[in-house]
């Protein structure tokens, strides 16, 4: 019984320990941007004249979409009377 207990307590100690080691996987940090009526070529990433520059140092760093479609439109316009 004593051997099954230290077999036991040996085995739990090797696999805490080898989890322990592993590196810890950092979560990705995420901004969706949403803007109404923007074209791709209004902004500066895109090579457009319109200066965006805290968009180019996100986009220089980042991931950019090339093309990407949607079927519908999402949002509603409503009037501001």
């Amino acid at each position: 019984m004593k051997s099954l207990l230290s077999t036991i307590g040996l085995v739990t100690l090797i696999i805490g320990s080898h989890a322990a080691e592993s590196p810890a996987a950092s979560k990705p940090n995420v901004i969706i941007i949403l803007a109404d009526a923007l074209a791709y070529s209004e902004l500066g990433c895109y090579a457009s004249q319109i200066a965006t520059p805290n968009l180019e140092a996100l986009a220089k760093e980042g991931l950019r979409f090339h093309s990407s479609a949607i079927p519908r439109v999402v949002g509603r316009r409503v009037p501001h009377y």
